[in-house]
């Protein structure tokens, strides 16, 4: 836990004098704030233990066609949260995934936004870095303070009504091996990334996936689309070891 560096808040009891109450808050609301004063941009490593997730804010007539697409690709777009009130810019169910909706504001929390012309929140593989960590694997964009590098795939979504025609992304990072299969020196996001001697390149399902099918559906889409520019996630309460108590849950849910 870490001391919130705003005011503390204060309350007044009869007959004493002003008491200070010390408030502490997850590290996870803690990037939020700090991204909602622009402090912060890259998200890799921050908060660790906390999931990190993509985010898509569109219409509200196309939400349920979004969440069947997200239902339909798991693997790349593995749902989290919902916002379940168009126009509500604080409220994400299930409550467990962002615990302070009395202060949160999902226009000003994640870093840095794309928009996109002609809320739902999904996974991202930051989440799993601090595994990695444990199992003595680096991760090499943040010895280096790069963005980790992303590739766009021929390995088609399965469609969802307007959301036709995308495709997977995977982001990469190096480990030891014998060798790699695919010039990786131009990533179609982030930063390329140096691939050591007896290294292969390992790949994982992407959160930028949604993106492309928002490119994918291109004019059906009316209204403008809002997603984090890829590395700026959203820092979401969800905790890494409850991820598989999530499985079936938001899947469940209806907007």
């Amino acid at each position: 836990m870490t001391k919130n560096n705003l005011p503390s808040n204060t309350s007044r009891q009869p007959n004493n004098p002003i008491t200070e109450i010390s408030i502490t808050i997850l590290p996870s609301h803690q990037v939020r704030l700090s991204s909602r004063q622009n402090l912060i941009t890259n998200t890799a490593g921050l908060a660790p233990g906390y999931l990190q997730a993509n985010l898509l804010i569109l219409p509200a007539k196309h939400s349920q066609d979004f969440h069947d697409l997200c239902l339909r690709n798991p693997v790349a777009c593995p749902l989290l949260g919902i916002a379940p009130i168009p126009g509500n810019p604080h409220l994400i169910q299930p409550e467990g995934c962002i615990t302070t909706s009395e202060d949160f504001d999902i226009r000003t929390d994640c870093p840095l936004y794309r928009v996109y012309k002609h809320g739902q929140v999904i996974g991202c593989s930051y989440s799993f870095e601090p595994a990695l960590s444990t199992a003595s694997l680096p991760r090499r964009h943040q010895t280096t303070k790069t963005l980790v590098p992303m590739y766009r795939t021929r390995i088609p979504l399965h469609p969802a009504v307007i959301f036709t025609g995308g495709y997977t992304v995977f982001s990469m990072r190096p480990y030891p091996a014998d060798q790699v299969e695919r010039n990786l020196d131009t990533p179609d996001f982030g930063d390329r990334c140096v691939v050591e001697k007896e290294e292969v390149s390992v790949f994982w399902a992407c959160g930028v996936t949604p993106q492309l099918a928002v490119e994918a559906a291109g004019d059906k889409i009316e209204g403008l689309v809002f997603a984090p520019e890829p590395g700026h996630m959203l820092v979401t309460d969800w905790r890494e070891e409850g991820l598989l108590r999530l499985r079936g849950r938001i899947g469940s849910l209806s907007l």
